[in-house]
């Protein structure tokens, strides 16, 4: 499940889009995404919520590919190519 994890950090607010997730009988979190320091109200507002489920999808199937490859040739894998998709809702 996703949800917004706020941090402070040297007196300043940051906010990230976190997710938990099950790794081994236990619950493990992890980011998705730094989202800025602007408080999460006006980071949403002019995301519609299918918009916002779409964009978290694609974070979640990058991160599973990125897992995937991990495990396959060993070592970190960074995405690096063209841009994300704009995704219009």
């Amino acid at each position: 499940m996703a949800y917004i994890k706020k941090k402070k950090i040297k007196g300043r607010i940051y906010y990230y889009l976190a997710e938990s997730y099950r790794k081994g009988g236990k619950v493990k979190t992890r980011t998705l995404r730094y989202l800025g320091t602007e408080p999460p109200d006006k980071i949403l507002s002019g995301l519609s919520s299918s918009r916002m489920r779409k964009k978290m999808e694609l974070t979640r199937i990058e991160k599973e590919v990125q897992m995937e490859l991990q495990g396959l040739f060993g070592g970190h894998i960074s995405f690096r190519g063209p841009e994300k998709p704009n995704i219009t809702g």
